[in-house]
């Protein structure tokens, strides 16, 4: 069986240690296309992305949000392509009773 290809990283960890910079992260309600055509001019020049976590339940029936996507991201002068994975969980939601279907 064929191994899938392997993505080589384009940076070293030294080089990644050396020049890569905090990422910021924004949690707010869905944007309307309005406020998200806003956000981009705001940040025109520099390199960005914008995701929507969709809620889900998880698999421990805890509630909240999840999000899984790829970004391209600047490492010093080089970009390298990132796997994006959050979890947004409501503290307590575990614990609350399973929902009754009608």
């Amino acid at each position: 069986m064929a191994t899938p290809n392997k993505r080589v990283c384009p940076v070293s960890r030294v080089e990644f240690n050396d020049n890569a910079k905090p990422l910021s992260v924004i949690i707010c309600e869905e944007l309307t296309a309005e406020q998200e055509a806003l956000v981009r001019n705001a940040l025109a020049g520099n390199k960005h992305s914008i995701h929507t976590a969709d809620d889900r339940e998880f698999g421990t029936g805890s509630l909240g949000w999840y999000l899984s996507a790829k970004a391209p991201t600047k490492v010093g002068t080089v970009t390298a392509d990132c796997q994006i994975g959050v979890n947004i969980t409501v503290i307590g939601s575990k614990e609350l009773p399973p929902t009754v279907a009608n």
